[in-house]
């Protein structure tokens, strides 16, 4: 089985590759299907078909992506041995998230505000059409939830272990929260210095701190793609209304 954690831009992926790694114990793919330029294991995505046709019902990785093209979900999800797993987290938070990062990779040098108006809604319109690509029902796609994984972490853990047909205990799903709690990350990941590192806070609400009203309202009114239904799409094709 090849997992994928495939959450969003700054939605809780690196968390989520880090819970599905002490889930399942699984290593990454082979180096050469493998982006050299990512940090945690990555497929590059000119070896995404060729990996996918190595894979059998005892092959077993885990890699982390951002797969969010159709033609890629198409095609990962042609093969029986793929499991995919989204992760949801808050719009507004997402956008405050960016917002360091941003500062943090790029040097971004303007208030919130600014790189709301000026980035930010456009980031919040991506990531929703991101999840809108997964958004349908799927035998092979799991979407977990950030907030969740901070509220009830045990119940969480627990959908996202019966996706992949997996019964941990309860001693092993406290350790696993505890080895991937954020202080556990900065450690793994040597970033115990907080400052303009990757693992920020990571908490809920962080927005209430950075949007104002106006910047609610125009967020509020950004919508997803809308999914055409399959009579519609089939009529489009036929160039009947």
């Amino acid at each position: 089985m090849l997992i994928i954690a495939n959450g969003a831009f700054k939605s809780g992926s690196t968390w989520l590759y880090n819970i599905l790694l002490e889930l399942t114990g699984f290593p990454p793919p082979p180096a050469e299907y493998l982006n050299p330029a990512w940090r945690n294991p990555s497929i590059a995505p000119e070896q995404l078909a060729p990996l996918l046709k190595t894979l059998t019902p005892t092959t077993n990785y885990l890699v982390k992506n951002h797969f969010g093209k159709p033609f890629e979900r198409d095609l990962l999800l042609s093969s029986p041995h793929v499991r995919v797993l989204d992760i949801q987290r808050d719009q507004r938070d997402v956008v405050v998230s960016a917002y360091y990062h941003v500062q943090r990779k790029e040097g971004y040098a303007g208030d919130f505000a600014t790189y709301y108006w000026e980035q930010g809604r456009t980031t919040a319109q991506e990531v929703m059409k991101y999840h809108a690509l997964w958004a349908a029902a799927q035998s092979q796609v799991y979407v977990a939830s950030y907030e969740g994984l901070h509220q009830d972490f045990a119940a969480e853990l627990s959908g996202i272990a019966a996706f992949l047909s997996l019964s941990p205990e309860a001693d092993e799903i406290e350790r696993i929260q505890r080895v991937t709690a954020l202080d556990s990350l900065r450690e793994r990941y040597q970033e115990q210095d907080k400052t303009q590192k990757f693992f920020r806070k990571g908490m809920i609400g962080d927005w209430q701190n950075h949007f104002d009203q106006a910047m609610l309202d125009d967020l509020n009114k950004i919508k997803p793609p809308q999914k055409s239904s399959f009579l519609q799409r089939l009529r489009s094709r036929l160039g009947g209304s």
